[in-house]
């Protein structure tokens, strides 16, 4: 019994040093400023334009090869869009609305990386987001009706692709920055007669440690 506990102890102390030595996993916190928009039917997509959004995360990345990972991670993403008004009595300009689409958010992508001391890298995958809160800004007074929420489906998903690079600032200190975009392919609207997917552009700065 004592030779296999020394045994399953001497295999963890190998485990951890061969984890130490490889620094396979990297942790990061990412984000920055986007263009957030939504598709959808024609007579939809008249008087709805592309407003200004934001992202943020924790990452998770797994280093398979040299040039080959498996990323991950939690993010928050505020993404929208913007309507344009008219008074239809006297046809004029009445303004604009922005409204909010806040998400939870959490992407599972394969990066290629190539390059020696400065990387460049793609990545492409899934990514999987639940709705946690609508909201509109008119006149800047905001507000948060819950009603909203029984018209969108809370759960969204589609694709995302991204090219950046990444810059080591010490040894296990990388800066990052990264253009994605997100490609809704979930209708997010319960109404019959209209369907619209999110789309989301995102300029990414993060910073990574290598463990």
């Amino acid at each position: 019994m004592r030779i296999k506990l020394l045994f399953f102890a001497l295999t963890i102390l190998h485990t951890n040093f061969i984890f130490a030595q490889t620094k396979k996993f990297q942790i990061g916190l990412e984000g920055g400023p986007g263009l957030a928009s939504i598709d959808g039917k024609d007579r939809f997509k008249n008087n709805h334009s592309t407003k200004v959004g934001y992202a943020v995360a924790l990452t998770l990345q797994y280093d398979i090869s040299k040039i080959l990972s498996i990323r991950t991670g939690v993010g928050f993403e505020r993404k929208g869009y913007k309507m344009s008004l008219n008074n239809p009595l006297i046809d004029v300009d009445a303004g604009e609305i922005r409204f909010h689409y806040d998400y939870l958010t959490a992407p599972l992508l394969a990066r290629i990386i190539l390059g020696n001391k400065i990387k460049f890298f793609t990545n492409a995958g899934p990514y999987f987001a639940y709705l946690l809160n609508l909201s509109d800004d008119r006149n800047l007074i905001k507000y948060s009706p819950e009603s909203w929420k029984q018209y969108y489906k809370r759960f969204d998903w589609g694709i995302t692709a991204g090219i950046g690079g990444a810059v080591p600032v010490k040894d296990n200190l990388l800066l990052t920055l990264e253009a994605r975009y997100n490609f809704g392919l979930i209708n997010s609207s319960k109404y019959l007669q209209f369907k619209t997917y999110n789309n989301f552009a995102i300029l990414l700065a993060g910073v990574a440690y290598k463990l």
